[in-house]
């Protein structure tokens, strides 16, 4: 247990976006600067309706090699919301470029939603 816990001192937590942030148009994050991540990269999408009729909202993560740069999606990262989705993504580092950011996308009348974006890693060391 000792082991473990040491080993989760060395994750590091990068936020996307914050817990509670309300979106009723679509949007996009920030990027965030991963180069210092190593290996596997565990990426939480969270979205929970707060209005609207027939609210949906689809949440991706995307990639770029400059913060404000042209994003792509990374493949196989999505989470749709009608409701409520609450999912969790391995994404190896390799696979993505040097800043991730989210891209929601919201429809349906008068639709809201509360996001949560996070990315957990390890850090390389040389």
């Amino acid at each position: 247990m000792a082991s473990l816990s040491r080993s989760l001192a060395f994750i590091t937590r990068t936020v996307l976006q914050a817990m509670g942030t309300e979106k009723t148009a679509n949007f996009d994050s920030t990027g965030v600067d991963i180069s210092a991540a190593s290996g596997l990269i565990l990426v939480s999408l969270r979205a929970r309706s707060t209005a609207g009729t027939t609210p949906t909202m689809l949440l991706k993560l995307q990639t770029c090699e400059t913060v404000g740069g042209s994003y792509t999606d990374v493949a196989g990262v999505t989470t749709t919301a009608a409701a409520t989705s609450d999912l969790e993504f391995v994404v190896d580092k390799a696979k993505l470029m040097k800043f991730i950011a989210v891209n929601g996308v919201i429809s349906g009348a008068n639709a809201s939603f509360v996001i949560q974006a996070e990315a957990h890693y390890f850090k390389k060391y040389i």
